[in-house]
């Protein structure tokens, strides 16, 4: 705090800045060139649940809202791999280097209550020079609420096209087939519209009260019918058309303990983002095996995941839109088999391996 204190004295007596502080709307940080907070509005402090502006000058922003990431690497906030992908931190030092004014949507995990949060912001960041010194003024808005909102509303729209497609592509096969199988298909369209009328219950209730607003009904569900049900929605799905896919289910697989709708919605996504990132002629390859107490399902493709992608694939608000392959799947993962079914969600990628994503339930 020592080596900006002379800076804070200034800024602090400076006209400029003080009515800039005062009369803004968002949360309002002027940075320094060194990007340490030298002076903070008050928006910003209660945002931060902080009442002496002390206790934030000196800071980079990224410690300030406690992001996660700051402390990752000796040099702080700015420095880590993930920062690379960060949109406060590409504002800020892009204005610097231009001396344009620069915006961004910047989407952090912070730390709340002993517990990471997602938040997403709009930032605009600015260079001025006041007397031969360089600052940044940094204009924050929180835009979660509405960002949730629309992420919710793409969800469905995205889920719902799926089972739209499934079941599109089951009654083409019915209006052309005659006779034998026609009973088979007519009950693959009546499972499918069960699913699709689930689908808007879930809907309803999460954009309500996210996670709350669903009653999960947790129940044994057999490996068998699982497969069964994924099999119908794909079996006609244009995403995997020319596509092959391979099951491995290992005989001594117990059935698991979820909410059928939610397991068969994780699944899906887990499958449909392997298929939308192969090419055709390609395989994915769905393996579901016994591992202690608990059972895993297992979804490979040959496309590798870029590393500023997968840093945040899992992120609320981050989007993957005209990145082959990953997009709202990969968050309602998350959404779906760890928060309300209590499983893992994880992955791995490389460029020899490929990319595989895991569910872990319970058996």
């Amino acid at each position: 705090m020592d080596k900006v204190s002379g800076t804070v004295d200034f800024v602090a007596h400076n006209g400029v800045i003080d009515a800039v502080l005062k009369t803004s709307g968002s949360l309002v940080a002027v940075l320094n060139e060194y990007r340490q907070i030298v002076a903070i509005n008050d928006a910003f402090l209660q945002s931060l649940g902080v009442l002496d502006a002390g206790e934030a000058l000196g800071l980079r922003p990224g410690e300030a809202i406690r992001c996660i990431h700051a402390h990752e690497m000796p040099g702080g906030c700015g420095t880590s791999r993930h920062c690379a992908t960060c949109g406060a931190a590409i504002a800020i030092v892009t204005t610097l280097a231009g001396g344009t004014p620069v915006e961004k949507r910047c989407i952090a995990s912070v730390e709340r209550n002993g517990a990471a949060v997602d938040l997403c912001l709009s930032v605009r960041a600015a260079r001025i020079n006041l007397e031969g010194q360089t600052f940044v003024l940094l204009f924050l808005l929180d835009i979660s609420t509405q960002q949730r909102q629309v992420a919710f509303e793409r969800l469905f729209s995205h889920d719902i096209a799926n089972l739209v497609m499934g079941l599109q592509g089951t009654a083409h096969m019915l209006a052309w087939k005659k006779g034998v199988g026609c009973e088979e298909l007519g009950h693959k369209m009546a499972r499918m519209a069960d699913r699709l009328a689930h689908e808007i219950k879930i809907h309803r209730a999460l954009l309500h009260n996210e996670t709350a607003g669903y009653p999960v009904e947790i129940e044994s569900v057999e490996i068998p019918v699982l497969l069964s049900e994924l099999g119908d929605l794909f079996a006609s799905h244009p995403v995997a058309k020319g596509k092959r896919m391979s099951v491995e289910c290992r005989p001594s697989v117990e059935p698991v303990l979820a909410d059928p709708h939610l397991l068969l919605r994780t699944l899906s996504n887990m499958l449909m983002n392997a298929f939308e990132a192969t090419d055709p002629g390609g395989e994915i390859r769905f393996d579901i095996s016994p591992v202690g107490n608990d059972v895993v399902f297992s979804v490979w493709n040959r496309l590798p995941i870029p590393e500023e992608i997968a840093l945040r694939v899992f992120q609320r608000y981050f989007s993957t839109k005209g990145n082959s392959g990953r997009g709202l799947g990969t968050w309602s993962m998350k959404l779906f088999g760890e928060q309300m079914l209590g499983g893992t969600v994880s992955f791995t990628s490389s460029e020899e391996g490929g990319t595989t994503f895991r569910l872990c339930l319970p058996a």
